[in-house]
């Protein structure tokens, strides 16, 4: 017998919840969908993914030389069980299996935050923010309460974004900025202003004792007699580290080469391949050419760039991500990092010689010319030095804790390094042995570093330029 025309043929409801469950699933999948397809966002993601795999055998394969790394491992390890696997709970005890069509997305998402976790978890107070939101994200988890709960870790480990991304300048404001300069150590620019003060400088790259480029995403200036001259407006960019010859400084951004001297400024397009590349990293100035080398951050190639010519070359040199050169040593040779790799290069050939463990998450080097000693931070809280063995080999001979370790300069003499770090705050004065000498306070927007003589030392951050005076 038939249902009365008036008659709901589903229980009240039913047929609604399908509808809602169905809409989720078609929301969570086309998100997935939309962000894997930017070419660019795709491919930062996939290298991001290789580099946490890579980054945890290379940290392991660290252990016998550096037995602390097992300490960053287990932190690491953590960092995964809380940001990973408490949503991927929630999905398990959900009464409803459409809940794992969020799971290509948890997936992408950790893919980038997990990076971020490593600066933003390096201080005691924002360790306990984390527990104590894996703590509320636990329990949520076990009582089925509101999902979302379960992403509170996730928010904590976003802080590193509001010292240097876009959204910083929400939080930074250029009074504040000024504020925060005024109780840091070392001294600024004599000049220094609100209408210069930024979060998205990149580097210093230093000519002479008496003059230094600063360059930035948005202003670059020359400081001569640390007095900010006028606005560089054709060195806008992501700028990092660059070289100098013959009193000109050779920087590299996407897709072009920039030459700065106080006279004139250019950037010419060296694009290289037409395959995806995000962003060029380091520049390498050879000593005997006119030519530029600039490294690239997802290819894990150099680009070689002739001035004459204005002709681009690119040379494979090892997969990997965020590749930075240093050096050369006396012979020659370049040293050079990925996030995962520590890697000796000769610049000849562009061919590998010698490639090992760098660290879980390798964020800086650089090389003393005399004895090709070569400091490398990682990210996950450590600075290791390497040295020559008898057989030529790289090996670990000393190793030291630096939250989040990221950027780091020999001084001239290589006696003494300066060492930035991820917590945005504080740079580190370390002896040859890697005992610390003196911490000093800086930032926001810290960044990089590099040594102006012996005794003082140039970082970029949001208050343009500090120097600082090493033995006052």
């Amino acid at each position: 017998m038939n249902a009365p025309a008036n008659e709901d043929p589903l229980p009240r409801g039913e047929g609604r919840g399908e509808g809602a469950r169905l809409a989720l699933i078609f929301v969570a999948l086309l998100l997935a969908s939309v962000l894997l397809s930017l070419s660019g966002f795709r491919a930062l993601l996939f290298a991001n993914v290789r580099t946490i795999f890579g980054g945890f055998f290379s940290a392991l394969a660290l252990i016998p030389e550096d037995p602390a790394t097992l300490w960053s491992i287990a932190l690491a390890l953590f960092r995964v069980a809380v940001l990973l696997g408490l949503p991927v709970a929630v999905m398990i005890r959900a009464q409803s299996r459409a809940h794992f069509a969020w799971l290509p997305l948890l997936l992408i998402g950790f893919g980038m935050i997990f990076g971020l976790s490593l600066p933003a978890l390096s201080s005691i107070g924002m360790w306990l923010a984390f527990l104590v939101a894996s703590g509320t994200a636990a329990w949520a988890m076990w009582k089925r309460a509101l999902p979302l709960i379960v992403l509170l870790p996730w928010v904590v480990c976003l802080e590193p974004l509001f010292g240097h991304a876009p959204p910083s300048a929400w939080v930074w404001t250029p009074e504040r900025i000024l504020e925060r300069c005024a109780t840091n150590d070392g001294v600024r620019p004599v000049d220094v202003r609100a209408d210069v003060v930024s979060t998205r400088y990149f580097s210093v790259t230093s000519v002479s004792p008496s003059l230094q480029l600063l360059a930035g995403e948005r202003k670059s200036f020359w400081v001569r007699d640390r007095k900010l001259g006028e606005t560089l407006a054709t060195l806008q960019g992501n700028f990092w580290e660059g070289c100098v010859r013959d009193g000109t400084a050779w920087l590299g951004k996407r897709g072009f080469v920039c030459e700065a001297s106080e006279a004139t400024q250019r950037c010419v397009e060296a694009p290289g391949p037409e395959d995806i590349e995000l962003d060029y990293v380091d520049v390498y100035c050879a000593s005997d050419s006119r030519r530029v080398y600039v490294s690239q951050l997802l290819r894990g190639g150099v680009l070689e760039f002739d001035p004459d010519s204005q002709k681009a070359e690119l040379h494979e040199v090892i997969a990997g991500l965020n590749l930075q050169l240093a050096g050369p040593r006396a012979d020659g040779v370049l040293l050079g990092i990925t996030t995962t790799r520590f890697v000796v290069i000769d610049p000849k050939t562009w061919k590998v010689i010698e490639a090992r463990s760098a660290g879980l998450v390798a964020m800086g080097i650089d090389v003393c010319a005399a004895d090709g000693a070569a400091l490398v931070t990682d990210f996950s809280g450590r600075v290791r030095l390497f040295e020559r063995g008898a057989d030529g080999a790289y090996r670990v001979t000393r190793a030291t804790s630096v939250p989040a370790a990221r950027r780091v300069a020999w001084a001239p003499g290589c006696q003494r390094a300066l060492v930035t770090s991820g917590d945005d705050r504080h740079a580190f004065l370390l002896s040859r042995e890697l005992k610390e000498e003196r911490v000093f306070r800086l930032g926001p927007a810290l960044r990089d570093v590099t040594f102006i003589d012996q005794h003082t030392a140039a970082v970029a951050d949001a208050c343009t330029v500090t120097y600082l005076e090493l033995d006052r």
